[in-house]
């Protein structure tokens, strides 16, 4: 139990890993001006890599820098060269108005032709961009953490079975005999 609780404290007290971080909208990968609108799309994790990919497109009028809380926003991704096209609709929340989040799944490492397609008032903006995707591999500091946690956890189970195991044996040596 202590190495239990000895390994959750560490991972909270190390560095996190490139990707993600609480209130980080991610990495900028396409910042246009589209039309009256400017278009910002931001990516986590920050390095794409294989797997599910989190969008952030914010649109905002290029002359005010209101957003533009009403429009339909489609992303698009398409593997080169010839892959299938994949299209998500991107959702925004009242709270956020402007930004609309999508996710999508790359099943493969390899440039990836992009694009954010927005209807508003009528007018269907296009935004297209290309993203390098590399193959999800393990980095020699994230591993090194995990191999550490796995060794605490291990040790706490096994210590955990062995206290287990010698209290009941204990008490079923110093209960009185039924004979």
């Amino acid at each position: 139990m202590v190495a239990l609780a000895l390994a959750v404290t560490v991972s909270t007290l190390l560095p996190r890993a490139a990707g993600a971080q609480p209130g980080d909208l991610g990495a900028i990968v396409l910042d246009a001006v589209v039309g009256e609108v400017q278009v910002v799309v931001r990516m986590q994790p920050e390095r794409p890599v294989a797997g599910v990919g989190h969008f952030d497109i914010t649109i905002t009028q290029q002359a005010t820098g209101l957003p533009v809380a009403d429009a339909e926003v489609r992303l698009f991704a398409r593997l080169r060269p010839g892959g299938e096209r994949q299209v998500v609709r991107a959702l925004s929340e009242p709270e956020t108005p402007g930004i609309y989040v999508a996710n999508i799944e790359f099943d493969r490492a390899g440039t990836w032709d992009m694009e954010v397609e927005a209807a508003t008032g009528g007018e269907t903006l296009k935004a297209p961009f290309a993203l390098d995707v590399a193959s999800r591999t393990r980095t020699p500091g994230n591993s090194a953490v995990a191999t550490a946690m796995w060794a605490l956890v291990t040790i706490a189970l096994f210590g955990g079975s062995f206290v287990l195991v010698y209290f009941s044996r204990r008490a079923k040596r110093s209960r009185p005999s039924a004979g």
